[in-house]
Parts: C-alpha cells; sequence; structure tokens
C-alpha cells in the first residue's frame, strides 16, 4: 500500500492580536485532497470559524449539518445540539457553543476538502476540540463534527479562514494548509 503524504502548502503564525482571518491564494491544482490544520487562541465570545471558498459569501451557496457537545458551570453541565443551516457565508468548521458562554478559548480543528478542482459540489468535513483555562468563565470545552457544502462546481483556488463576531486571535495561532498528489 503506498503512504499517503500531505505536503505543507502554507502556514500562517499569528504574530498580533488583531487578526481575525488569514487566506490561502493561489492554490495550486495538482492536489486531490486539501486539509487544513489551525491551533487558534481567542478572547471574544462569539468563536465560531468558516472557510470562505474563491472568496463566495453569499450565504445561500453554503449549508451545513452536524453534532456539538460542550461542558458549562461549575458544577459542570454537559449539553449537545445537533443541528442544520445555510444561514452562514461559509461552510462552519468550528461551533463553539452560545455566544453568551464564550470568553478566552482554544480551537484545535482538523479540516478535510476531499476532491477540491472536481466540477461538483464541494464537500468540507470537519471535527475540532475546543477547551478553556480552568478558572475562565463560561463554556469549558466542547466537540464537534461538522459537514458542510459550498453549492458551486467550480476548482477551489483560494480558502479564507475567519471567526464570527470580533475576529481576534490571539498571537501564536498557527493555521497550516496540506495538499494530497493524487493517488
Amino acid at each position: 500500500m503506498p503512504t499517503i503524504t500531505y505536503e505543507p502548502i502554507q502556514t500562517y503564525t499569528i504574530s498580533g492580536s488583531s487578526t481575525g482571518s488569514v487566506t490561502f491564494n493561489s492554490i495550486p491544482t495538482i492536489y486531490t485532497e486539501l486539509k487544513i490544520v489551525a491551533s487558534i487562541g481567542a478572547v471574544e465570545s462569539e468563536n465560531d470559524l468558516y472557510v470562505v471558498m474563491n472568496g463566495d459569501n453569499t450565504s445561500s451557496n453554503y449549508g451545513y449539518g452536524g453534532i456539538a457537545g460542550w461542558q458549562t458551570g461549575s458544577p459542570a453541565t454537559n449539553s449537545t445540539v445537533e443541528f442544520k443551516s445555510t444561514s452562514y457565508a461559509g461552510c462552519l468548521v468550528d461551533y463553539y457553543g452560545p455566544p453568551a458562554l464564550g470568553g478566552l478559548g482554544q480551537h484545535q480543528v482538523v479540516i478535510s476538502i476531499p476532491d477540491p478542482q472536481g466540477s461538483h459540489w464541494k464537500i468540507v468535513r470537519s471535527n475540532s476540540v475546543n477547551y478553556k483555562p480552568a478558572g475562565t468563565p463560561g463554556v469549558r470545552g466542547g466537540v464537534d463534527e461538522l459537514i458542510s457544502v459550498w453549492k458551486n462546481n467550480a476548482a477551489i483556488t483560494s480558502l479564507t479562514i475567519t471567526q464570527g463576531g470580533p475576529r481576534t486571535w490571539l498571537a501564536g495561532s498557527r493555521i497550516t494548509l496540506f495538499g494530497l498528489k493524487g493517488a
């Protein structure tokens, strides 16, 4: 069986605290799958993450579904939610729970986009883990598994990772785009 190797295409490491989105432009068409691995620290109450394809921010061109669970309070209370929607201008890839429960948090996200050059709607699969330091109010942590779709047949040439709300990430946050060449 051949070895599967993802090649790093580009990495962003946030050096300040005023960034809340990054864009990978001019993505080569030689890859059969794209993967984004992100470790993002955020301080706002609305920390959901989205992927915008080719600059298309028309919400009706996206849809998603999935399941998320999180833990709140002291003592801990567990919550889960299943959802589907088409109301976001991008593929939802990380759901951080109710905005009112937010605050300082860390996102660990893996995003997979199979066949980014195919002439069909694009599927985006993501899973993430979110957590907060001990003693921080609000959501303690959460996990989610999401499937999104970009309703467009165009090849993917750019991806923007962006955050809902005030859009500020902590210094040291890191986002890397990888590509898998044909088998």
